[in-house]
Parts: C-alpha cells; sequence; structure tokens
C-alpha cells in the first residue's frame, strides 16, 4: 500500500514525506507545481529514498487511476483517524 500525501511539496507535508520514507513507507506525493519545480522535486525525493530509477509519466491507467482517487476524496472517503494515528505510531510521529 502507498500513502497519498497531498501538498507533500510544501513545508508540512514535506517533511511527513521523510518521516514516511524514513520509516520505510511507500509514499506518493501529490502537489501543484509548475513542470519545473515537480522535476526539481523528483530528482531530490529520488535522492532521500536512494532510489536511482528515471523518473516517468503516467501511463493514461495511472492517470485515471489517480482521478479515481482524487474523486474518492472529493466525496469524503478518507482514512479514519486510527488508520492515520496507526501510521503516525509507526513513524515515530
Amino acid at each position: 500500500m502507498s500513502i497519498l500525501v497531498t501538498g507533500g511539496a510544501g513545508y508540512i507535508g514535506s517533511h511527513m514525506v521523510h518521516a514516511l520514507v524514513d520509516s520505510g513507507e511507500s509514499v506518493v506525493v501529490l502537489d501543484n507545481l509548475s513542470p519545473e519545480a515537480q522535476d526539481d522535486l523528483a530528482r531530490l525525493l529520488l535522492q532521500l529514498t536512494g532510489d536511482e530509477e528515471p523518473v516517468v509519466e503516467l501511463t493514461l491507467e495511472e492517470a485515471a487511476d489517480l482521478d479515481a482517487s482524487v474523486a474518492e476524496a472529493d466525496c469524503g472517503e478518507f482514512a479514519t483517524d486510527e488508520e492515520i494515528r496507526a501510521i503516525w505510531a509507526k513513524c515515530g510521529l
């Protein structure tokens, strides 16, 4: 399971991403940055995770999955407080 961090390029979001990655979680960052800033952030995240895989664009299926996830979020389908606390506890937060 991956954890979606919206606003992951901001101050709070980036700290959350760093803590989650350090604890071994799989993280997906969603933010509305310019393409140049997205490239810079992707390079930084790859350096933090030690992952040498190249950054790739979403396939049509992946883009559809992301759209479906955003639609679910718009409907208010979020993790419960207990699920969030469990993830925070796992990360030492």
